[in-house]
């Protein structure tokens, strides 16, 4: 691996291009603390910039168009991923995501745990039935 500039604008896009790298390797920008640590620490220390507003405009342009979601509620996170079920269905007729798919696999498994258990809100329930996300839910976590 090789070795980070001293210079802290050449630093941060060095770490932009590993994100870069990783998210064409995985297909996901999420980076667990145990795959990378250093980059795990360097998105949390972005999004925590970027909450105290200071961040420049440009970066943050740079790390939304690698795919970063920065300053976005939970619940707007929710709606995001709602809308991707939501493409999801239409593209394969189905709510019956794999749990390998990058975007939604563990978002959906999580959705039905928490339905399972009791945990996920009256609105949030009333949004993927209307999708149709537990007709004949296949692999539905008991």
């Amino acid at each position: 691996s090789q070795s980070l500039s001293p210079d802290p604008a050449e630093r941060w896009e060095q770490y932009r291009q590993m994100l870069i790298a990783h998210k064409k390797a995985r297909g996901t920008v999420v980076v667990s603390r145990r795959d990378n640590p250093t980059l795990n620490r360097w998105i949390e220390n972005q999004k925590a910039s970027y909450r105290k507003k200071s961040m420049t405009d440009e970066r943050a342009r740079l790390l939304v168009e690698v795919g970063i979601e920065l300053g976005m509620s939970n619940e707007e996170k929710w709606q995001a991923k709602l809308a991707e079920l939501r493409a999801y269905r239409q593209e394969f007729g189905n709510c019956d995501v794999p749990q390998k798919h990058p975007v939604l696999g563990r978002w959906v498994n999580k959705q039905r745990q928490k339905n399972a258990s009791k945990k996920l809100s009256t609105e949030h329930t009333a949004q993927l039935v209307e999708l149709g996300f537990f007709d004949g839910a296949v692999g539905v976590a008991v």
